[in-house]
């Protein structure tokens, strides 16, 4: 299937590159949005290495999100466990789905990806407690900070009233 301006052998043209969301470098045929019929039909080896490129970027976006400050809010549609994680996709990213579980096994052959992988949703998970008792600080904060303003407001009435009192008596003494 020929995309845009694509080429016989399946590299995308100049026109394709130009538009194309995802680095041009190791792009391949098979590193593009594809029905599940066409990924079946692939070549072995070419559905291991699209499943395995997928997962790496996978893992990238979430240790990217991970490393992120913490009062900014996480990606939701972040995966949080390994049956989402296959399931996830989102083509303009790069990111295909595979169907195999022993793919993404914590002790199969892509161990370390998995491991990366579940560091950064622990990470994450941590961020959102530390995120919710950092909200709790603030609004903590914040009352004080409205309570001591209600008090300064309510002082500068009396100032207020009581200089509006001392020019009213000045007014009626120069009149006298």
């Amino acid at each position: 299937m020929r995309r845009g301006n694509a080429r016989r052998d399946g590299t995308p043209s100049a026109a394709d590159r130009a538009t194309d969301p995802l680095p041009a470098i190791g792009r391949s045929a098979w590193d593009r949005d594809m029905t599940p019929g066409e990924v079946k039909r692939m070549v072995a080896g070419d559905r291991g290495r699209r499943a395995l490129l997928a997962f790496e970027r996978k893992v990238a976006v979430a240790e990217a999100e991970a490393r992120r400050a913490v009062d900014a809010p996480a990606r939701p549609d972040l995966p949080t466990d390994r049956a989402k994680l296959r399931r996830w996709a989102v083509p303009a990213e790069g990111l295909w789905v595979w169907s195999d579980p022993a793919f993404d096994k914590p002790r199969g052959r892509n161990a370390a990806l998995m491991s990366r992988f579940l560091a950064a949703v622990d990470l994450l998970r941590a961020r959102g407690r530390r995120g919710r008792a950092g909200l709790r600080a603030e609004l903590a904060a914040r009352d004080r900070l409205v309570s001591d303003l209600e008090l300064q407001v309510a002082h500068l009435i009396g100032e207020n009233r009581a200089l509006r009192d001392r020019v009213a008596r000045l007014v009626a003494d120069a009149a006298r």
